[in-house]
C-alpha cells in the first residue's frame, strides 16, 4: 500500500476524532494536535508486545484502588471506609488515565495509543491475572490437535539427527568467533547447507513416518540447537583444525575412515583437544590484558587490513571492475583500554611494502606521538613472520628500552589460525561504511574512516606524517638474530635480555642476550618512497578520470603527468640498415633492401 494513502487516512482519523467531543471535559481541546499525532504514530510503529507493555504500565500507574493497599489508603486519607463487604471480591477497579500528567478520559487515551476497546479490556483482565507481563496466545506451548501436526517425538527425532550430523562433521572453534561466546558452537563444513542436511534427513525417514517441510526443519533447528551452524568459506582456517577435519570430521562415519586405526584416531583426537585448549588459553590471556586496569600499562594490538581502492562508488559501472584503481594500505593500531583504533592509510605513492620497515616505522611514529614514557608496554599481533614476528621488530623493542623510552615490554603473538582480535572489529566497521560511500580522493578515504564510527573510535592518520626508516640494515650490526623465533609466542623484553615463552601457560625458557655492541645514537637512513611510475601516472590519467563522481576532483585524482610517456622502439627501416659508405642507388643497397623486405614479409606472415 502506498505510504501517502496511509498518511491521508491517519489524518482523516485524527481530524474526525478531534471534531467530536470525547467527554464532557473535552480532553482533545487541551492537548495540541502535534502531540496527539506524534504519540499515535509512535504507537503504530511499535510491535504488538511492545504496545501491550506500554498500556499495561499505564494501567498499573493509573489504578486508583487495590485490596492489599486499603489500609494504606485509609491511613493516608485519615478516614475509614464503612459498609464495605469483606467476603466479596471487587471485580472492577477504577483507573485514572493521564497524558503527560494531564488527566484525560478513556476514549482519548485509547485513541492516542492506537488501542481498541476490546484489546484494552483484555489487557485489564491480563493485568489483574498476571501483572505487567507479555501476553501469550492461549494455544501457545500446547500440542496441536491437527492430524498432520508434529508430535514431540517427531521434533526430537529431527533434533537428534542434526546432533548426530554435528558430532560426525562439525568442527568446534572456541575463541575464534567474536559473535559466539558460547564454547559449544559447532561449525559444519562450508560444503554443506541446511537444505542438504534436510535432504539427508528426509532420505533417512521411512514411507510411513511424517515428513516435515524444509521451513519447519529450519525452524526446529534454530529453536532447539542454534549453536550448530554452517561454516562460511574462509582462507585463514587453522591448519591443525583443518587437518583434523579432513581426517576425521569429513566422513559420513568415523568408523568408515580408511587407513586409520583406533589408536591413531584417539591420538589425533587428543592432539586436537590439546590444540583447542591451547587456543582457549591464549585467548584468555589476551582478554585478561584487555581488561587490565593498571594505569601504568598500555595495551596495543596492531594488524594489516585488506588493501582498499579508490575512486570507488556503490553505483560503480561494470567496466570499472577491469581497471586498476589507486591502492591504499590500511594498518591499524588499537588501544585495548581506551577502545580507539588509529588507522594509518598508506597511499600508493607512499608505499614502501608491508615488510618490517613499514611496521616499525609506523609503530615508532605512533609511540613517539601518542605514548611517551610508558612504564609497561604490552603488544599483541598475529603470527605473520614477514611483518611482525621477525628479528627487526624484536630489535626495535630492545632499542626502545636501551634509549629509556620504556621500562618493560611484553611482546605477544596469538596462535596461528586463531588470530581474530580487536583490530579486525574496527576494520569491519570501516569496511561497512566504505562499501556504501562515494570515495574519489585520498582525503575522502580518510574522511570515510572518521565517519565510520560516530563515537570517534576509528581515527585516520595520513601516511604523509610517517617517516620511513631502513630499520633492518640499521639493527643488523647491533643485535644478533634470535634462533627459533617462530616457535615462541611470548617475549618479555628488558634492557639486558629477552625471555621467551612458547605459550601463556608454559614455563619461562632461557633468556637471551642479543645486543652485540652499544647502540648508535643516530637514526637509521630515511627511505624515500618510489612514488608512482610514469607509466602508472599515464594509466591513471587515461583510465580513472571517468570514474570520479565529483567533476571538481578529477584533476586531484588523475592529474596530467608532467613528463611525456616513453615511446616504444620502432622497427628498423631499410635506410637505418644501410652502411654509411653505401649510396642509395648502388647495387649493394638494392640487394640489401630486397633482403630486408623479404624478412619483414616473412615476419608478417608468421
Amino acid at each position: 500500500m502506498d505510504l501517502n494513502v496511509v498518511d491521508v487516512k491517519e489524518e482523516e482519523l485524527v481530524t474526525k476524532f478531534l471534531s467530536k467531543d470525547c467527554c464532557n471535559n473535552e480532553c482533545h481541546t487541551l492537548i495540541p494536535r502535534e502531540m496527539i499525532e506524534s504519540t499515535r504514530n509512535n504507537c503504530l510503529e511499535m510491535s504488538k508486545n511492545e504496545l501491550d507493555l506500554v498500556i499495561l504500565s499505564h494501567i498499573e500507574a493509573g489504578i486508583m484502588s487495590n485490596e492489599k493497599l486499603e489500609s494504606v489508603y485509609a491511613k493516608l486519607a485519615g478516614r475509614k471506609k464503612y459498609g464495605q463487604r469483606q467476603d466479596t471480591e471487587v471485580m472492577r477497579h477504577r483507573i485514572q488515565f493521564t497524558f503527560y500528567r494531564v488527566p484525560v478520559c478513556r476514549s482519548f487515551f485509547l485513541f492516542v495509543h492506537a488501542c481498541t476497546t476490546k484489546r484494552y479490556e483484555n489487557l485489564v483482565r491480563h493485568f489483574h491475572a498476571q501483572g505487567v507481563t507479555v501476553r501469550q496466545h492461549g494455544l501457545a506451548n500446547k500440542p496441536s490437535t491437527h492430524p498432520k501436526s508434529f508430535k514431540p517425538a517427531d521434533i526430537e527425532k529431527a533434533v537428534k539427527f542434526i546432533e548426530s550430523i554435528a558430532d560426525l562433521m562439525a568442527l568446534p572453534l572456541p575463541g575464534r568467533l567474536p559473535k559466539f561466546k558460547d564454547f559449544r558452537i559447532m561449525k559444519l563444513p562450508s560444503s554443506e547447507t541446511k537444505s542438504s542436511i534436510y535432504r539427508k534427513y528426509i532420505s533417512s525417514l521411512s514411507d510411513d513416518e511424517l515428513k516435515m517441510s524444509n521451513c519447519s526443519f529450519r525452524r526446529i533447528w534454530s529453536k532447539y540447537i542454534p549453536h550448530v551452524t554452517v561454516m562460511k568459506p574462509a582462507d585463514d582456517l587453522c591448519d591443525v583444525c583443518r587437518v583434523f577435519f579432513l581426517l576425521i570430521g569429513n566422513t559420513i562415519s568415523i568408523a568408515q575412515a580408511k587407513g586409520v586405526t583406533d589408536i591413531e584416531r584417539a591420538q589425533k583426537l587428543n592432539q586436537f583437544l590439546d590444540h583447542l585448549h591451547r587456543a582457549r588459553n591464549q585467548r584468555e590471556y589476551y582478554q585478561s590484558w584487555c581488561r587490565n586496569t593498571d594505569p601504568t600499562a598500555v595495551v596495543l594490538s596492531f594488524d594489516f587490513a585488506q588493501t582498499v581502492h579508490y575512486p570507488v562508488s556503490p553505483q560503480q559501472p561494470g567496466t570499472a571492475y577491469f581497471k586498476a584503481t589507486k591502492k591504499c594500505g590500511v594498518f591499524g593500531i588499537t588501544d585495548e583500554k581506551q577502545k580507539v583504533q588509529y588507522n594509518y592509510m598508506i597511499d600508493e605513492k607512499d608505499d614502501v611494502g608491508k615488510g618490517p620497515n613499514c611496521v616499525v616505522s609506523i609503530l615508532h611514529y605512533h609511540l613517539q606521538t601518542y605514548y611517551k614514557d610508558i612504564e609497561t608496554l604490552v603488544i599483541f599481533c598475529d603470527n605473520c613472520v614477514g611483518q611482525n614476528k621477525n628479528n627487526t621488530v624484536l630489535s626495535y623493542l630492545q632499542w626502545c628500552l636501551a634509549r629509556g623510552l620504556n621500562k618493560t615490554i611484553l611482546f605477544n603473538f596469538l596462535l596461528t589460525g586463531h588470530t581474530k582480535f580487536t583490530p579486525d572489529h574496527y576494520f569491519g566497521i570501516f569496511k561497512s561504511k566504505y562499501a556504501v560511500s562515494n570515495i574519489d580522493t585520498y582525503a575522502d578515504l580518510l574522511q570515510c574512516v572518521e565517519a565510520s564510527s560516530p563515537g570517534g573510535y576509528n581515527k585516520a592518520v595520513s601516511s604523509e606524517k610517517v617517516v620511513w626508516y631502513e630499520w633492518d640494515s640499521y639493527f643488523k650490526p647491533l643485535y644478533k638474530s634470535l634462533v627459533g623465533i617462530t616457535q615462541f609466542h611470548h617475549f618479555i623484553i628488558s634492557k639486558n635480555c629477552v625471555k621467551t615463552k612458547k605459550f601463556a601457560d608454559s614455563e619461562e625458557a632461557q633468556s637471551f642476550k642479543l645486543l652485540l655492541k652499544p647502540i648508535d645514537p643516530e637514526m637509521p637512513k630515511v627511505i624515500q618512497p618510489a612514488g608512482l611510475s610514469l607509466e602508472r601516472q599515464w594509466y591513471i590519467y587515461h583510465n580513472l578520470r571517468s570514474l570520479v563522481s565529483d567533476i571538481s576532483k578529477v584533476d586531484i585524482v588523475a592529474p596530467l603527468p608532467k613528463d611525456l610517456p616513453s615511446k616504444k622502439r620502432k622497427a628498423k627501416t631499410s635506410e637505418d640498415v644501410l652502411k654509411p659508405d653505401e649510396e642509395p642507388g648502388s647495387s649493394s643497397s638494392g640487394s640489401t633492401r630486397k633482403k630486408i623486405s623479404r624478412k619483414t614479409t616473412t615476419k608478417k606472415n608468421t
